[in-house]
């Protein structure tokens, strides 16, 4: 093999690892019913920020509650929430998201604390 056929395995092989270690954004959803609540919870250790959207199908208002260690950081009703949110602390994060319509929705979201996931689920 000749100079250029190394320069050039080396270029794909630094670009097909460039793309594998992009973050891969995973929407979740889950249904809420009639006037009831989802919720979801992680911890963080150090702090971090916490990022992510929220809506629903069919759009209507949901109140969503986000707290740090029983503090609310965020405490908003509307049809989307984009939320970033900077955790001076570590400690426990809770998500309340409030349907109080008369029918059931599907949240839409993708939530994370630090790079993890939060999970919501109906209750």
């Amino acid at each position: 093999m000749n100079k250029i056929e190394h320069i050039t395995i080396a270029i794909v092989a630094i670009i097909g690892l460039s793309l594998a270690l992009l973050p891969v954004v995973i929407a979740q959803s889950v249904k809420i019913g009639p006037r009831c609540v989802a919720n979801g919870s992680a911890t963080t250790l150090f702090g971090g920020s916490l990022m992510g959207r929220i809506s629903s199908t069919p759009i209507a208002p949901l109140k969503v509650t986000i707290y740090n260690r029983g503090v609310p950081i965020y405490d908003a009703m509307g049809t989307c929430h984009d939320i970033n949110e900077y955790l001076d602390k570590g400690g426990s994060i809770q998500v309340t998201v409030t349907n109080y319509q008369f029918y059931e929705v599907t949240l839409h979201y993708h939530l994370t604390v630090s790079g993890s996931p939060v999970l919501l689920s109906w209750s």
